[in-house]
Order: C-alpha cells, then sequence, then structure tokens
C-alpha cells in the first residue's frame, strides 16, 4: 500500500493509547530507533501498512560505498607503482608501506560499518 501524502489541511491531532509492558515498550523504541524515526511514527506505519524504509541503511550503504571506492583508488596506486617503473621513479619502500596501511586502515572501516548493520539486524 503506498503512503498517502498528507493534504495540507489534515492535521494529525489524534492520539491512540496502547498499553504496553516495560518489555514490549523496549522492542518497539527498539525497532523504531532501527529504522530511525520516532516512535509514533514507526507505529503509525505499521499500522497503515506502510513500507518501513530504514534511514540508517541508506547511510550505511553509503559509507561503505565510498570506503570501497577508497579502497579501489588505492589499490590502483599500489598496482600503478608496482607495475611501472618509470612512474614508481620517486617513490620508495616507506611509500609503499605506507599506502598498505591505509588500504588495511579502510578494510577495518568497511568491517566496522559492516558489524554495524549486522548489529543493527538490517542485514
Amino acid at each position: 500500500m503506498a503512503r498517502k501524502k498528507l493534504d495540507e489541511t489534515e492535521i494529525r491531532d489524534k492520539k491512540i493509547s496502547v498499553r504496553v509492558n516495560e518489555t514490549e515498550l523496549a522492542e518497539i523504541k527498539q525497532k523504531a530507533k532501527l529504522y530511525a524515526v520516532a516512535t509514533p511514527e514507526y507505529l503509525r506505519n505499521l499500522g497503515l501498512n506502510y513500507p518501513l524504509t530504514s534511514r540508517v541503511d541508506s547511510f550505511a550503504f553509503l559509507e561503505l560505498g565510498k570506503c570501497r571506492a577508497d579502497l579501489g583508488r588505492l589499490g590502483g596506486l599500489l598496482k600503478m607503482w608496482i607495475s611501472n617503473k618509470e612512474k614508481r621513479a620517486g617513490l620508495d619502500p616507506i611509500d609503499v608501506n605506507k599506502l598498505l596501511k591505509e588500504i588495511e586502515a579502510k578494510q577495518e572501516e568497511i568491517t566496522g560499518y559492516a558489524k554495524k548493520l549486522i548489529e543493527m539486524g538490517v542485514v
């Protein structure tokens, strides 16, 4: 079911009360947090059968894409250095070690984002 666009004259001024216990409240709040929306918005979307789309997913995948692109550029530089003696004329092994450390750091960053996604239950 597609989300109905809210008419400018329609004001959301009605409340629905639902009794829950502490465990249920904590679970509902955690799930709303997973989708990066307020708890009432999360419950309204569920109740009206609107699709639940996580804003966190978009951010996380964008960050993973940036990290992957950085690794690609770093790998390309390393490949160029190894395969072309003229282009590596001014570089020494210390520069290569620095580049390798940067690649390893980016790999760790990607791993960190992936772990966050898994912890959040997105993946």
